[in-house]
């Protein structure tokens, strides 16, 4: 499906903070590797997925480089996110 399609939806700022971004960072790694782009998107913990319309994905959209920035932070509240290729 492409980037309408998505293959890992997770939250980051729960308790299993340090295995779910060891799951993700190889995850990002292996797609670089491969130069395949992925469309990654984040809400907010209060959000719904149901919000994100699959033809508007603009506002959600962050990088990689974003995402690995959050995984590094450990902010208050909760944020998920999910990727897509």
């Amino acid at each position: 499906m492409g980037e309408k399609g998505c293959f890992y939806t997770c939250s980051l700022y729960s308790d299993d903070h340090a295995k779910v971004s060891h799951l993700i960072r190889p995850m990002l790694a292996f797609f670089e590797s491969k130069h395949i782009p992925l469309t990654i998107l984040k809400i907010g913990a209060q959000d719904s997925w149901y919000e994100v319309d699959p033809e508007q994905r603009n506002p959600w959209k962050i990088s990689p480089q974003a995402l690995l920035a959050l995984l590094d932070a450990r902010p208050s509240g909760n944020t998920q996110a999910a990727l897509s290729t």
